[in-house]
């Protein structure tokens, strides 16, 4: 049976301290699913028989899962902490796909209509599974639609601190990207794995989802999150979990965006202020 993706941790999870033995087991196991977690064999750890006793391989395996997903690469989990909550999220998309596998109801000649050369059409560094999840998000495709800075054409202002710039995809951002010749489908699936997806920004409420989307463009998602966090009064993580939406849900939609982004302009006009 798939273990629980409900909070799960009862204290906090460190190098160095008295770590409660279920939390231990719990995480090897969890991080053993998304890959991160290999068994400590030197110390008789297998696949299939994981020890509760904390060892390098679990804090190795917890810096590389926080790495891996842009949170702070510290190597501590903390109960209702972001890396808790990011491994929650990942398991819950894992366990997704294995109901897909697992369905026994498939349509070959369909199939193969529907599967396109993902790494063609989305880059060669392109997560398949994310980009037929992106396909199927009826939601994002129409937020698609008001995300102001994916109907930006290509710019390659010397003034501009991000550099080149198409579709609101920066050099700055990615460096390694050909921006200049970068495609409308490209830069979808960009912004539906580092904005639209990141940190949980696709969970906040319509209006306020493409708010936070449109200045992560400009600002950064993490600031974007933290400026809605402040104005709810969230703790400002940069991370959206069930306390920052309990915390939304208190308050007006349509003050929360007017609120927002008053605060969003003021920054850029300030930024801008300082240009010489």
């Amino acid at each position: 049976m798939f273990e629980s993706i409900t909070n799960w941790l009862k204290q906090p999870l460190a190098e160095n301290s008295n770590a409660n033995e279920d939390d231990i087991f719990s995480a090897k196991k969890k991080l053993q699913k998304l890959n991160s977690y290999q068994p400590q064999t030197e110390a008789g750890e297998t696949k299939d028989n994981i020890s509760k006793i904390p060892n390098q391989n679990l804090f190795d395996a917890i810096e590389k899962f926080q790495k891996e997903n842009n949170l702070k690469a510290d190597r501590i989990m903390k109960p209702e902490g972001e890396t808790e909550q990011a491994i929650n999220s990942k398991l819950k998309y894992t366990r997704n796909l294995d109901n897909l596998i697992a369905d026994k109801i498939t349509k070959p000649k369909e199939q193969k209509i529907n599967n396109p050369n993902y790494k063609l059409k989305y880059g060669n560094d392109v997560d398949i599974n994310l980009a037929k999840e992106m396909e199927k998000d009826t939601i994002f495709i129409k937020d698609a639609k008001k995300l102001k800075f994916l109907e930006g054409g290509y710019i390659n202002n010397p003034n501009d601190p991000g550099g080149e710039t198409k579709f609101g995809i920066s050099k700055k951002r990615y460096p390694n990207k050909d921006i200049k010749n970068l495609t409308r489908s490209q830069a979808d699936y960009l912004t539906y794995k580092d904005f639209y997806r990141y940190r949980n920004i696709n969970t906040l409420p319509n209006g306020i989802r493409e708010d936070v989307v449109n200045i992560g463009f400009n600002q950064g998602p993490e600031r974007a999150i933290m400026r809605l966090q402040k104005i709810v009064g969230a703790k400002q993580d940069a991370y959206i979990g069930n306390k920052t939406i309990s915390k939304i849900q208190q308050y007006n939609i349509q003050d929360i965006r007017k609120r927002f982004k008053d605060l969003s302009y003021d920054r850029y006009h300030k930024l801008q202020a300082k240009k010489p």
